[in-house]
């Protein structure tokens, strides 16, 4: 497992200065489809940092879906119910890790490893299964 993680803080390192290159590619954009291809390749590298992060970090065992937080200003709880105190606030297009569903609020991990819940209107799944492994 450290190994791994060395790989992936490395990786990571290493792609980093790609999504600067990228932002300058935004700057040189002219048209508005050279624009739209531009932000869609600055996603990708953004969503390829975040889940190299959280490789560095202890994973479950299982998980629903890869997923982005779906609005602005969405309060991450320490558990699920609006009762529960805010852990943080996300930002629309964050990546996560869909881990599981307690009625109306969704159990999710950040690339930075911290887990709580969002609710569930707020999620939007990327890609991935219920109940699909993250070990083999």
């Amino acid at each position: 497992m450290a190994q791994l993680r060395d790989l992936a803080a490395a990786l990571r390192q290493e792609e980093e200065p790609l999504l600067r290159r990228y932002q300058d590619l935004a700057q040189a954009a002219g048209t508005a489809i050279e624009k739209e291809l531009v932000r869609h390749l600055t996603e990708s590298q953004e969503f390829q940092l975040a889940f190299l992060e959280l490789l560095l970090h202890p994973l479950p065992d299982t998980f629903h879906c890869f997923a982005k937080i779906s609005d602005d200003d969405v309060k991450l709880r320490e558990g699920p119910g609006a009762g529960h105190g805010e852990v943080q606030i996300l930002r629309y297009g964050t990546p996560c890790l869909w881990i599981d569903t307690v009625g109306l609020w969704v159990q999710v991990q950040l690339p930075s490893g911290i887990r709580g819940y969002v609710f569930k209107d707020y999620v939007a799944c990327e890609g991935g299964g219920a109940g699909r492994s993250l070990r083999r």
